[in-house]
């Protein structure tokens, strides 16, 4: 908070019989709460703990010493420039328009305090009309707050648009508030307060205050009430990965679950894809083994490393970009000068030497077209490999990334303009790579994504978690160390490791 003497939000006001109505209704929920993990006597209600920990956050709007940057957010946020998907209510024949929906209740005056609070819970049109005499049939209780309340259960539903559209304006909101200017998009650690709860339970607080993009860090002294802290706040962004679970294509339709999570890298070596009966082995001067569900890390040539024009290199990023979602999940793919890099997975029927024939040859007679010249113009062969683990998966996509600035290209890999990485990775990556995805073994080639608290000395746990996204760092807990658990409000800002073992290609033929 940039002003220490501007009151906050609940030392003002607070929507309290809003609130308590979903509080009563927290307790009947079961698929997707917290509460089928364990019945915890003293959790805190998810409802009341959202609107407590925004409330606690944001400053009064209509107190004279808070921060203008706020008050000209606020304005833009809930009141001039309000999301479209906001402007109705209701679902299919029963949708109806109401371009103003956090406007107070009537004969309540229209300030920014009460705007505010009818943000964090407002009555439904149906109870109102309820209460007014208006219906004679009750309201049921998943009816009671208005669909576009940001403590209403539904609106933390990951499929809900209109929910995520909500929590967006709501880390907006709390951001502004503590002095970020970088805008909507930002997701640097410093710019996310700290949300402390040093007797969570259930870890309702710590979960809520994740929720809303805040960094929470929270203990219990209970060993129940601890282990059930974890397997609220950390055991699901480790091991659950669902940002990576449902990869959706640009267009919205459909989807399509990614070999990343269901790898069947349960993790394999070479000596067990070569004894695995479905793996289909293949050679001719480079050997080729292609499996079912597999991440592939595939290389391939001009011929006679003939340079590719800036003006061509394009067109080879388009045709790795055309079946993206399709027959073909592309992690990230890199166009060199003379050679081509790309961590990819075929979907479907799909082989991958389908693909890459596809590929090559598409591209080869466009290129030769646009230079107009006739012959070969990719080496007969690729260089692929399957990748084996997660270690083998992150040492490979840092070498992909890497690729152009070892080779004295650009200076940063977000310079160079034929670089192509998954937006889902992009969203929820830690330094510009994928999050791991389940235990890993020692990586003494790669950067190690734990760390210590420098600034305790403990070996606190650290994970790295983008609100509504899963994701995680790993970290390991010393004996006798501080059981304190700390989850960032989402991933640093990327930034390029040049401490990836990976070394600089030469201009030769690759060999396995």
């Amino acid at each position: 908070m940039s002003e220490r003497a501007c009151p906050r939000l609940i030392e003002v006001a607070l929507p309290i019989r809003e609130i308590s109505a979903e509080s009563v209704r927290d307790k009947s929920l079961r698929h997707g709460h917290i509460s089928t993990l364990h019945l915890w006597w003293a959790r805190r209600p998810l409802a009341a703990s959202r609107g407590i920990v925004f409330a606690s956050l944001v400053p009064d709007p209509d107190d004279e010493r808070c921060p203008p940057e706020f008050r000209l957010a606020f304005n833009c946020l809930l009141k001039d420039k309000l999301p479209k998907i906001l402007q109705s209510y209701g679902e299919g024949k029963k949708e109806k328009r109401d371009p103003d929906p956090y406007r107070p209740y009537d004969g309540v005056p229209d300030t920014p305090r009460n705007r505010l609070l009818t943000f964090i819970a407002k009555w439904s049109p149906e109870y109102l009309d309820f209460e007014k005499g208006k219906s004679a049939a009750p309201t049921k209780p998943d009816q009671l707050l208005d669909d576009r309340s940001l403590v209403k259960w539904e609106t933390s539903d990951p499929e809900n648009p209109q929910g995520q559209e909500i929590l967006n304006i709501a880390r907006q909101l709390i951001r502004v508030a503590h002095g970020c200017t970088h805008g909507p998009e930002c997701r640097l650690e410093a710019c996310s307060p700290k949300v402390l709860d040093p007797f969570a339970g259930g870890g309702s607080i710590p979960l809520e205050a994740t929720r809303l993009g805040c960094q929470a860090i929270a203990n219990d002294y209970n060993p129940v009430a601890y282990l059930i802290l974890r397997a609220t706040c950390e055991f699901p962004q480790k091991f659950g990965k669902p940002g990576w679970r449902e990869l959706r294509d640009g267009g919205g339709g459909g989807g399509q679950a990614s070999s990343l999570t269901n790898w069947r890298l349960k993790p394999e070596n070479t000596l067990s894809l070569l004894n695995n009966p479905e793996t289909t082995k293949t050679r001719r001067d480079l050997p080729h083994w292609e499996l079912e569900g597999k991440i592939y890390m595939v290389t391939f040539q001009t011929h006679a490393r003939i340079e590719i024009p800036p003006t061509q290199r394009q067109i080879v990023l388009d045709a790795f970009k055309h079946w993206n979602g399709s027959r073909v999940r592309l992690h990230i793919a890199c166009v060199m000068p003379d050679h081509v890099h790309a961590i990819l997975e075929p979907l479907g029927n799909y082989t991958l030497s389908n693909l890459l024939h596809s590929i090559k040859s598409f591209t080869a007679n466009e290129i030769n077209k646009a230079l107009g010249r006739q012959g070969t113009f990719w080496q007969a062969e690729s260089f692929d490999r399957i990748v084996r683990d997660i270690p083998d998966y992150l040492e490979k996509w840092d070498y992909v990334r890497a690729n152009p600035v070892k080779t004295g290209l650009v200076k940063d890999p977000t310079q160079h303009q034929w670089l192509f990485e998954d937006e889902v990775v992009k969203r929820g990556s830690l330094k510009g790579r994928p999050p791991p995805m389940g235990p890993e073994r020692p990586r003494p080639r790669c950067r190690t994504v734990g760390q210590v608290d420098t600034r305790t000395g403990q070996g606190a746990y650290r994970a790295s978690l983008s609100p509504g996204k899963g994701q995680a760092a790993r970290g390991r807990l010393p004996l006798g160390a501080d059981r304190a658990r700390t989850l960032p409000a989402g991933p640093k800002s990327p930034s390029f490791g040049a401490s990836s073992s990976a070394t600089s290609p030469t201009r030769r033929s690759l060999s396995p």
